[in-house]
Parts: C-alpha cells; structure tokens; sequence
C-alpha cells in the first residue's frame, strides 16, 4: 500500500520515472496488487514505453478479466 499511495503522489507531481519505480516496488511485494498493474500498464504508456504497458494490462486482464481500468487503458 504505502509504494501505491507513493507512487500516486509522485504521478500527481509528474515525476512519471519514479512513479513507474514505486509502482514497480508495490508489484514487487503483492504481484497482484491489481490498482498498482493497471496504474503503471497506463504511465508506461505515458513514458512511451507503449508495448510494455499493453503486456502489463494483457497480463491484468487475462488473471482478472473484469478489471476495469486496464480494459479502458
């Protein structure tokens, strides 16, 4: 939880890199921390990492195939 919520302020601050890193740390210790996977399927987007982000939100999707946000991502 508390890489998540650190990852969400440091999003909101625009420092997108270590917003990635925080939510890469909170998938580290809870790999289906599903808000983290979508979140970061989304900024890797945003850092133009764009095929990475989709395998991230295909691999949410397919354990959790109701989940939302990575469907709209």
């Amino acid at each position: 939880t508390y890489q998540h919520l650190r990852a969400l302020v440091l999003e909101g601050q625009g420092r997108l890199p270590e917003a990635a890193e925080a939510y890469a740390a909170a998938l580290a210790r809870d790999r289906e921390h599903v808000a983290s996977a979508v979140n970061l399927s989304l900024l890797l987007g945003r850092l133009g990492r764009v095929r990475e982000g989709i395998d991230l939100a295909t691999r949410v999707l397919e354990r959790h195939p109701q989940a939302d946000g990575a469907l709209r991502n």
